[in-house]
């Protein structure tokens, strides 16, 4: 029997998995029609608001062991771990099954007290977790921009572009109509942080997820010239030097963040000619996302409605 026809097929099979991957990840996020971005002309940046879907302080509850009674428990639950995946299943009822189960258990027992040891050594006291918990919620509430993004904007618009940048003090969905004279068009912003855990339950690494809608209207009668929306993540902190210091090291990932945002912002709305091809999202970068499965270019604004908070 020739194997030929079912390698080909396998072969052919391989690339359309490969492409559709790549489809998938390499979006092309086209700039502003060259329609709008002739309106947009002087541009008037108003402070970033939170979007609908921003954390609320209270979300940030994760739990963080403490103590080293806490810390012990948790070296103990992890040395026994692989028993879970070793005692279960139809084959553990095999004699194989059998054997590997009895050697997870005898591995588990065999690294317990170094497991519980290191647990007991890497956990905080329990008023080291309160507080550096404490601290982060009020750092990340201290997070909402206001003037800072906005203040980013307008400074890498004016030096990088050839439009003019104005910054606007008035906030909510009336301010694209009561904005001074001389503006043509009107940027308002939505500002969705989340902090992200990951499964370190002792010294979590915690990444800065901030999502920003940009909403460019015409200024005297608010007619909708384009949205877009990008997404940043920072690096990752481990949780405690994050709160340390009230927060200090979160406060200059956030302006990190909102420098980078600004400069994307920027150049994907008033100086990009050709589209953007998104690449796998990267930890300090910035990336444009598909807007097509939420605003059309002709829809209002995704602030239409909101009170400044």
């Amino acid at each position: 029997m020739n194997a030929r026809p079912f390698a080909d097929i396998a072969s052919i099979a391989a690339v359309l998995v490969i492409a559709a991957g790549c489809a998938e990840t390499r979006l092309e996020i086209p700039p502003p029609p060259g329609a709008a971005r002739s309106e947009f002309g002087t541009v008037g940046v108003l402070p970033a608001q939170f979007g609908s879907s921003r954390q609320k302080p209270q979300e940030l509850g994760v739990r963080i062991v403490s103590g080293e009674g806490e810390g012990a428990y948790e070296g103990l639950k992890w040395a026994f771990e692989p028993v879970s995946d070793g005692c279960s299943g139809p084959m553990m009822f095999t004699q194989g099954g059998a054997l590997v189960c009895m050697g997870t258990i005898a591995y588990g027992i065999a690294i317990t007290p170094i497991a519980m040891l290191v647990g007991a050594v890497r956990s905080r006291p329990a008023s080291e977790v309160k507080a550096a918990k404490g601290s982060l919620i009020a750092g990340f509430n201290r997070m909402y921009p206001r003037g800072a993004l906005r203040d980013q904007i307008v400074l890498a618009g004016n030096s990088e572009t050839e439009f003019k940048f104005l910054a606007m003090d008035m906030e909510g969905p009336d301010a694209a109509q009561s904005g001074p004279a001389g503006i043509d068009s009107v940027m308002t912003l939505s500002f969705d942080p989340v902090l992200i855990f990951d499964d370190d339950s002792m010294r979590p690494t915690v990444t800065l997820e901030i999502q920003v809608t940009a909403f460019v209207a015409r200024a005297k009668d608010a007619t909708p010239l384009h949205t877009q929306i990008w997404k940043y993540w920072s690096e990752g902190d481990d949780f405690f030097d994050l709160a340390d210091d009230d927060a200090k090291r979160l406060e200059e990932v956030a302006a990190t963040a909102y420098e980078r945002l600004a400069r994307k912002i920027v150049h994907d709305l008033f100086v990009a000619s050709a589209p953007e091809t998104q690449e796998p999202e990267q930890p300090g970068a910035v990336w444009a996302i598909d807007t097509s499965a939420f605003y059309d270019v002709g829809t209002a604004s995704p602030l239409d409605g909101q009170a400044a908070e």
